[in-house]
């Protein structure tokens, strides 16, 4: 079984938020960020408990096996025009798909 990047926005469409605005987005989503800040403390104690070097070998060597099933698997990446009229055509432009075997 493989997996691949799922929602991979193109990087162009990536922009820098103001201060203002990254404060507008943040007072909608604050407890998002709450959230975010308790699972974050919660995995770094469970890697400290496993041990830092035991997960960067284990990390290292799940992106290796990612990519070997990546390697394997997909052919190219396939924009817009060669997807266009498939069932794999993606509703959404601004996104990365594949094209596999």
């Amino acid at each position: 079984m493989g997996q691949l990047e799922l929602s991979s926005a193109l990087l162009t469409l990536q922009v820098e938020l103001t201060s203002q605005q990254r404060s507008t987005l943040w007072s909608h989503q604050w407890a998002d960020d709450m959230l975010h800040e308790h699972f974050s403390a919660k995995f770094d104690r469970a890697v400290t408990r496993f041990g830092a070097q035991k997960m960067e070998h284990a990390v290292r060597r799940l992106r290796q096996l990612s990519q070997e099933e990546h390697d394997k698997c997909v052919l190219d990446e396939a924009d817009m025009n060669g997807l266009k009229g498939s069932l794999s055509q993606p509703t959404n432009p601004h996104v990365l798909s594949y094209r596999v075997r």
